[in-house]
């Protein structure tokens, strides 16, 4: 995490707008065509840019710099996002579901009603983000800093929030069903929906058996 913040530092003091891990080929694409799908991005350092509905799904993102930037509704689906850093950048409406975010950098980010259901963001900084609405469904929150967040109605059901920080902020709102607090102790409020069970398909049986028989 260091290591990206101070790349980011740099990469801002020098007003070099990329670094050479990523494909430049893929960017352009990106640029051209709203979309890059599996794309390699890494490293990649986007400022000022607007992505709004950009598909990324399974693009490599690995420490790519997300600078005043605006990618609403994006699509982020398996995406390898490790260290990315996300800063002052509205990802509103994004899809990140089951992509990899470990010690991911979403500072002062807007991410409302964005789905990170199943995704992997241990250790993630989200210090003075806006999660309202969010899905972190089944997300692994592990070592996570959400220190003055804000998440009004964020579900968090199966969320694994072990270690995880809460400083500064409500959670008052927030939905919790079998979520793993900080503490290690699991979390069902009263509004939590039971796990639902498969009905046995009497009915459907009967009629092929029926079927059958005719």
């Amino acid at each position: 995490m260091k290591r990206l913040l101070l790349s980011s530092a740099l990469t801002a003091l020098l007003g070099v707008t990329s670094v050479v891990a990523f494909d430049q080929a893929d960017l352009s694409t990106l640029r051209s065509t709203n979309a890059c799908v599996g794309c390699d991005l890494s490293e990649a350092f986007l400022r000022l840019s607007v992505f709004n509905g950009a598909d990324m799904s399974e693009a490599n993102l690995e420490d790519t710099i997300f600078l005043e930037t605006s990618a609403i509704g994006a699509i982020f689906v398996n995406a390898a996002m490790t260290g990315v850093g996300v800063d002052n950048t509205s990802m509103r409406d994004a899809n990140f579901s089951g992509a990899t975010m470990i010690e991911a950098n979403f500072t002062n980010a807007d991410l409302r009603s964005a789905n990170f259901a199943g995704t992997d963001l241990t250790g993630a900084h989200l210090t003075g983000s806006s999660l309202n609405g969010a899905d972190l469904t089944g997300a692994n929150l592990t070592d996570a800093v959400l220190d003055r967040s804000f998440m009004n109605a964020t579900n968090l059901a199966d969320a694994n929030l072990t270690g995880a920080t809460f400083t500064r902020m409500s959670l008052e709102t927030a939905i919790f069903c079998r979520t793993i607090m900080p503490d290690g102790t699991l979390r069902s409020d009263m509004t939590c929906e039971p796990v639902p069970v498969m009905e046995e398909m009497v009915d459907d049986r009967s009629s092929v058996e029926r079927m059958m028989a005719e």
